[in-house]
């Protein structure tokens, strides 16, 4: 039975872990039939000096567009009418367009809606179905190059080949992802309200790249930056295109009375010796002045380099902050949506718990301000090495060196992103900072013995082949909306095949929403179940059962060492209501 005295806001988070002194698995003493993890809001603001950082950099992006980047484009925009007034052909009709991509939207959203009943229903054969069309489109790429050049045959043959062995080593894990993708969907389900706050997340990360646009374009005309050569004008519009330009500053005014000079003296050979002798100090004084006009050229080239070398330098360091700006708000607000979902998972997971900790409106708010800074302090991270790796992507074609870092730096993104979604998950299930989830996540994984499980990629290579899909499908949709609904003209086949590749995107856009979340979802799923395996059987017995079986089934040894070997000997069998 479950204590209703404990569920109160002082109350810490209690986790059934393994004892560091035990040197061995404890599966003689069962852990308690129903440990929810509590959160502790009587310490307040995790990581708040992230989120004042955070919320600073906000305003300062919001500000700085609108003084300075908002009059630039109403500047540009009554340029452009006054002198090309925008004129729509009287036989142009936007109807047909309208109804095509509103169509293939409508599309994409049902059928992104019907793929969460479809997965709960039958997610294994989605899984073996997805391999299937991984191998098939290699093998067509294969036939396509043979046709080609046949030697280029040899590169998909390597990846089939790979991709068999993959296939072969994880085929034993289709039930067990199965398992865990039906109990996403579930809970995913019991939550549509989620879908909503989702797309309100995306819409609020547009407002932000408007917004960061603004800015950008502000302060590349307030610091004068030439994007087309990656340089601060540091010198008067006098001298700019020397200094932007490497031109020469080499006077001819000098140099041309040199040359009359000595047209003079081949002209006055039969003049007097005085003469001469004038004609040859002239000479002398015209040498002096052609070197001291040299001398300053040199001059000016050192101090224009010197000047190039400056303006480069405070480029580079401007466009980094800039893009820093911008990958920590859109990284951000994209873990917000990650942390939200999190948290509605924990309450179908442990929706027997009367203080609602993780309702929707709780999981909102704790995401907007106790959280918050948990949130920007991972992705902060993140938005860091996606900056850096946009000055090596340069380089990547002209040094070696630069290619290495730059994938060094690859593979420091796609850790910390991994790994920050697992510390989100943990971070909205118990509360904790952003440090301590971390190491509660790893701690906690390495003692039940699961690290093994965690980089599965079955879930998202089947949602990346549901998206596809519906991409296609929405495509074919809109293309055949258009062409049914337009008129014959000339231009009706470019109209078709411009609307087919948008409704493509609206397609994978509608798609991605419903698989993001189920990410997300499944994540979280694996986490409860280490956590807490027996509050499921309080709420969802029926998912519980799935999931202990897979768990006996395919990893006895890490069910084990977990704790929970004696509760679920057998998977329980229970009577449907």
């Amino acid at each position: 039975m479950t204590d209703k005295g404990m569920f109160n806001d002082s109350v810490a988070v209690n986790i059934p872990l393994k004892s560091d002194d035990d040197t061995e698995a404890n599966i003689n003493n069962d852990p308690p039939a129903y440990q929810n993890p509590h959160l502790n809001f009587n310490n307040g603001w995790k990581d708040l000096g992230f989120a004042i950082v955070f919320a600073i950099h906000i305003i300062v992006v919001i500000v700085v567009g609108l003084v300075l980047g908002l009059p630039i484009v109403l500047q540009h925009m009554k340029q452009i009418s006054l002198e090309k007034p925008l004129r729509l052909s009287a036989d142009f009709d936007i109807k047909p367009f309208a109804y095509s991509l509103s169509g293939a939207a409508a599309v994409g959203g049902l059928l992104s809606f019907l793929t969460l009943f479809a997965l709960q229903l039958c997610a294994g054969h989605f899984i073996k179905c997805s391999f299937f069309i991984l191998i098939m489109m290699q093998i067509l790429l294969g036939v396509a190059l043979f046709f080609v050049f046949p030697p280029l045959c040899v590169i998909p043959g390597v990846f089939i080949f790979f991709t068999l062995i993959f296939i072969s080593c994880v085929r034993k894990r289709i039930t067990f992802a199965e398992a865990h993708l039906q109990a996403g969907c579930a809970s995913l389900r019991s939550h549509p309200s989620l879908v909503l706050v989702a797309v309100l997340m995306l819409i609020v990360e547009f407002l932000w790249f408007i917004f960061w646009c603004l800015m950008f374009m502000g302060v590349i005309r307030a610091l004068n930056i030439d994007l087309t050569t990656n340089k601060v004008n540091m010198t008067s519009n006098q001298t700019q295109p020397a200094t932007i330009y490497g031109l020469s500053t080499k006077t001819t005014p000098i140099r041309a009375p040199t040359f009359r000079m000595n047209e003079t003296r081949k002209t006055t050979d039969n003049t007097p010796y005085w003469m001469k002798e004038g004609t040859k100090k002239k000479r002398i004084n015209s040498y002096s002045n052609d070197e001291q006009s040299q001398h300053m050229n040199t001059s000016q080239d050192l101090t224009s380099n010197t000047e190039q070398g400056n303006s480069g330098f405070i480029y580079k360091i401007v466009v980094f902050f800039l893009l820093l700006s911008w990958y920590w708000g859109a990284i951000t607000f994209g873990n917000i949506i990650n942390f939200i979902t999190a948290c509605t998972v924990g309450d179908w997971w442990f929706s027997n718990d009367d203080s609602g900790l993780y309702t929707m409106s709780n999981s909102i708010k704790r995401a907007f301000t106790r959280n918050l800074g948990t949130i920007c302090f991972g992705s902060l991270f993140q938005a860091i090495i996606k900056a850096l790796r946009f000055f090596t992507g340069d380089g990547r074609k002209k040094s070696i060196i630069a290619y290495i870092i730059d994938c060094i730096l690859q593979i420091i993104e796609k850790l910390i992103g991994y790994l920050n979604d697992w510390a989100f998950t943990f971070a909205a299930l118990t509360g904790e900072g952003f440090v301590q989830a971390s190491r509660s996540f790893i701690k906690l994984f390495k003692q039940r013995g699961w690290t093994a499980i965690i980089n599965d990629s079955i879930v998202g290579t089947t949602l990346m082949f549901i998206n596809l899909g519906i991409g296609i499908i929405s495509a074919a949709a809109g293309g055949s909306i258009i062409y049914i609904t337009m008129i014959q003209s000339p231009e009706k086949h470019i109209a078709v095949i411009c609307v087919s590749l948008i409704s493509f995107v609206i397609g994978i856009f509608m798609s991605s929403i419903i698989t993001t979340l189920l990410t997300s979802c499944v994540r979280t799923v694996f986490v409860c179940f280490a956590l807490n395996p027996a509050a499921l059987g309080a709420t969802h017995p029926e998912h519980l059962e799935k999931l202990t079986k897979v768990w006996h089934k395919f990893y006895p040894e890490e069910f084990t060492t977990s704790g929970y070997a004696n509760q679920f000997k057998e998977p329980p069998v229970y009577s449907q209501c």
